[in-house]
């Protein structure tokens, strides 16, 4: 299950401690809600968070202004979440494969930042799951021609709330990446969310499979 809470931003330096105190309390609440329990959280100084003495629990936490977002699953996860805004062109280049070039560059300007802030949310999430983060070649991992479908549009009314995400949904869809099922949602007007899952049955494919 994917965990959300929105803030109001204040400034860089606060807005950092607060999205930092988010992510924990929704890693507690999903735990809670989950297992019933809660793990002391171990950071390594190189490498991804991970419970102590949990094994078969994995979470993931992601912030940007004005929101933190955490899933909690059964299974590697990953997430990320951004606020809509203009991409760089040196990001595109950055990211995206020569397929996935292509197909930006046949858009319109705002369906093109659209596209790219799809790419972006969907390829951090898989290298925050395998744990090299803005290290990982992105341009290694592409959806090309598997990104047709328009994410799902959720709406929400309060401070702290939980995605009608599930992870498990078949109708996740797969990359170049073997093993692995993503999913995508865009969160009111202003945000869009890309999470990963380590796929449970990968001889099942989703429709966009």
């Amino acid at each position: 299950m994917i965990y959300a809470a929105a803030y109001r931003p204040e400034g860089r330096k606060c807005d950092r401690f607060r999205e930092h105190i988010l992510g924990r309390r929704l890693l507690e609440w999903g735990l809670l809600q989950e297992y019933g329990r809660t793990w002391e959280v171990i950071a390594p100084e190189n490498g991804k968070p991970f419970l102590k003495d949990s094994p078969g629990v994995f979470f993931s936490i992601s912030h940007t202004e004005g929101m933190a977002v955490c899933a909690v699953c059964s299974h590697p996860v990953g997430i990320d979440i951004q606020i809509r805004k203009p991409c760089s062109k040196g990001l595109v280049r950055r990211i995206c494969s020569p397929e996935e070039y292509s197909w930006i560059c046949e858009k319109q300007e705002k369906e093109a930042e659209k596209a790219v802030l799809r790419l972006w949310t969907l390829k951090e999430s898989y290298a925050k799951a395998d744990g090299r983060g803005l290290a990982f070649p992105f341009r290694q991992i592409s959806f090309a021609n598997r990104l047709e479908r328009e994410p799902e549009r959720i709406f929400y009314g309060t401070a702290s709330f939980e995605l009608p995400l599930d992870l498990g949904d078949r109708h996740g869809f797969t990359a170049n990446i073997p093993g692995w099922r993503f999913f995508e949602a865009q969160l009111g007007d202003a945000y869009h969310i890309g999470g990963c899952m380590r796929d449970t049955d990968p001889d099942k494919k989703g429709a966009a499979g």
